[in-house]
């Protein structure tokens, strides 16, 4: 019984029964009459003695008056005692699935969270990384220099080289954090798109379950447009984080030639923001995406805001790094 009453306050804090109250009530009223069952034999016994005193003195109308009642006393309380036991089983077998669930979930989260550990330790390394290359190019470019000109379009496509090296690995990293959560076979993979001269959005990086032949048909996006307006709707509103399924109005997904393949049936975006300027740009949106449907919920949100956090920093300290090796 004890067990069957763990069950019930397991299952209540984590929301999994709504008929929480009734199975209470069914415990404690099946307590108070536990020992029912108990008095009902004694009855019964008592009845049956009474028949054999009966018969012997060959009374047969007391006999047959008190086994019968004795009969149903005592099949009463053995049928009341296997149905107790059966529902018992019943509940603790409920107790075991929903201790499997949990354990199964729990893990869930752990594998994910060492994932995200490793997101955010490589992102801090990323750092470093990226100012000793910063160093090297500025001292390459230094010892370089002609007399006339220094050649910075070559060390701006250095540096855009490195730092898309940078967050593709860290994009195959996010997908190890969403993988624990998803169905087998949902071949995850992440995309940032950048903002252009001509103010339209366009894929730079991939990683994951994506083929890459993706690049071929790719498309911009306008900033006033489609997702990227959408975004920045749902950020002034407090919403950063956008799921999409398969469905899409047109007001917030530019149809284009690569949805076709199908490889992005469900979608979670988030904004990149440049915090160092106000009004607050938006350089780069990431993108979960996964051929599955319906692989993404709420409950994802917290961790893709920190992978959105931890690349936001990373942009605003980019420039930093550059400019305070330029100086130095």
């Amino acid at each position: 019984m004890t067990r069957i009453r763990d069950f019930c306050n397991l299952t209540y804090m984590f929301g999994k029964t709504r008929n929480h109250n009734a199975v209470e009530a069914w415990i404690v009223s099946t307590e108070k009459k536990i020992i029912s069952p108990f008095f009902a034999n004694i009855v019964g016994l008592l009845g049956l003695f009474f028949t054999i005193v009966f018969a012997i003195k060959q009374d047969w109308k007391l006999a047959v008056a008190c086994i019968i009642p004795s009969l149903g006393f005592i099949v009463a309380a053995w049928f009341v005692r296997f149905y107790s036991r059966q529902t018992s089983r019943y509940y603790e077998s409920q107790l075991a699935n929903e201790q499997k669930e949990f354990n199964r979930q729990l893990q869930h989260h752990l594998d994910a969270a060492e994932a995200l550990h490793k997101f955010v330790h490589k992102a801090r390394n990323k750092v470093s990384e990226f100012k000793e290359r910063t160093k090297q190019l500025i001292e390459h470019t230094s010892q370089n220099k002609s007399g006339e000109s220094t050649d910075f379009g070559w060390f701006k496509g250095e540096l855009l080289q490195t730092r898309d090296s940078f967050f593709c690995e860290l994009l195959e990293d996010m997908v190890r954090v969403f993988s624990p959560f998803l169905p087998p076979g949902s071949r995850p993979w992440a995309a940032i798109r950048e903002i252009s001269k001509n103010k339209e959005y366009v894929t730079r990086m991939r990683a994951g379950s994506v083929n890459h032949d993706r690049k071929l048909k790719s498309q911009g996006v306008r900033e006033d447009e489609g997702l990227p307006r959408y975004l920045r709707e749902q950020h002034e509103i407090g919403e950063g984080i956008v799921i999409l399924g398969k469905e899409r109005s047109p007001d917030i997904w530019k149809p284009m030639v690569n949805d076709t393949r199908g490889d992005d049936t469900s979608t979670m975006v988030g904004p990149i923001f440049l915090k160092s300027r106000v009004p607050y740009e938006m350089p780069m949106i990431l993108y979960l995406n996964s051929p599955s449907e319906g692989v993404f919920n709420g409950k994802l949100k917290p961790y893709m805001r920190v992978c959105t956090d931890t690349l936001s920093m990373l942009v605003n300290m980019m420039p930093l790094l550059i400019q305070q090796d330029s100086h130095g």
